[in-house]
């Protein structure tokens, strides 16, 4: 089984298809020759091959150019259903919801440990969306200390008013798109806030977070995210 979270078991074997490739045999068949090949920085690669998810644009370079499933190279699943589809069909009626299922009780989040459960009888519906809903596919590292990780498929709805502290995806008018947390406006006057985390880790193994000012009126879209599949 692939791990999700550590690119060095699909870097072998996009290394192994690279070597494969009519192309090595202009551009090398070794590892710098695919950085020539793909346009990539050797440095940059090593940080693949030591474990480290690709960005979304190297990821999309790396299946264009290899034919891989994009899907594959950002979580090492396998495509087994149209992404798309399945999305278009959760929401194909003006608010959907998944069949009802029971709250069994209340959950301990504290410190204090395991607690008794409470029954409930009540039901909760899991997933409720607008017609304007959409999924994207987590790529990357930054929204790790949110618990979105590469290959998650988050549920964003843009009808709902983002919250301050909430993931998001935000959407610019020029087509650029990423997930990050909404922090709202203040400071700068005109803009809007988002944070995300960078990638590299220190001793402890934390990632330092960063805010990010995108002026108001280059935003097309703040879509919160409503739900988020971790497994297939």
């Amino acid at each position: 089984m692939i791990n999700v979270s550590d690119f060095t078991q699909r870097f072998d074997i996009i290394y192994k298809k690279y070597l494969t490739c009519p192309e090595s045999a202009t551009f090398g068949s070794s590892k710098i020759g695919m950085s020539r090949f793909l346009g990539i920085s050797q440095g940059r690669m090593q940080h693949w091959e030591s474990g480290r998810i690709p960005n979304a644009t190297d990821c999309l370079i790396i299946a264009e150019k290899l034919g891989f499933k994009l899907k594959w190279v950002i979580s090492g699943e396998d495509v087994v259903s149209d992404e798309h589809k399945e999305a278009k069909q959760v929401i194909s009626t003006p608010h959907t919801l998944t069949p009802a299922i029971p709250v069994v009780g209340l959950a301990s989040c504290g410190v204090e440990g395991l607690e008794q459960i409470m029954p409930y009888h009540m039901t909760a519906s899991p997933i409720a969306l607008s017609p304007k809903s959409f999924a994207v596919l987590a790529s990357g590292e930054s929204m790790v200390p949110a618990g979105i990780a590469s290959g998650h498929m988050c549920f964003c709805d843009p009808d709902q008013q983002p919250l301050p502290g909430e993931a998001v995806f935000l959407r610019q008018k020029n087509n650029l798109g990423a997930l990050k947390l909404f922090l709202g406006e203040g400071g700068k006057s005109g803009f809007t806030n988002f944070q995300g985390w960078l990638a590299a880790r220190d001793e402890h193994g934390h990632q330092k977070p960063f805010t990010l000012q995108v002026n108001n009126d280059m935003i097309d879209c703040i879509a919160p995210v409503v739900c988020i599949r971790r497994r297939g």
